[in-house]
Parts: structure tokens; sequence; C-alpha cells
């Protein structure tokens, strides 16, 4: 996990499920769903996971327990 700015990046994510408005992650064994109006950036690896990362804001990812 590396901040900046008032962002979080969490790296090593799993990209569960996505709807219009959100996407499920998983980090650490917990799911969490982030909102789209949340994410600054997805960086999706087709074959490694550690490689995958989600950058949201700072206060999302504290509310949600990951900041």
């Amino acid at each position: 996990m590396g901040r900046q700015n008032n962002v979080v990046r969490l790296s090593g994510v799993r990209f569960v499920k996505e709807t219009d408005a959100a996407i499920l992650i998983d980090y650490g064994g917990d799911t969490h769903w982030i909102p789209f109006s949340q994410v600054e950036e997805i960086q999706r690896h087709p074959t490694d996971i550690w490689r995958n990362s989600i950058l949201m804001s700072e206060w999302i990812a504290q509310q949600k327990g990951l900041a």
C-alpha cells in the first residue's frame, strides 16, 4: 500500500466483480465494494495478481479500513 496526495494505492488486489457504479475487490482476504466515483486508476495484470493495483481516495480507503 502506498500513499500520495490524499489517495491510496493498494497492490496485490484481486478484482472480483464490477457493476456500473462500483468494483468489488479482494484485498488481504477481505472483500470491499469501492465506488468508481472514488477510484482514480485501476491497473490489471492478466497473469500476476501482485501487479494488480487500485488507486482510490484516502477517504474511502479509511472508511473501508484499508488505510
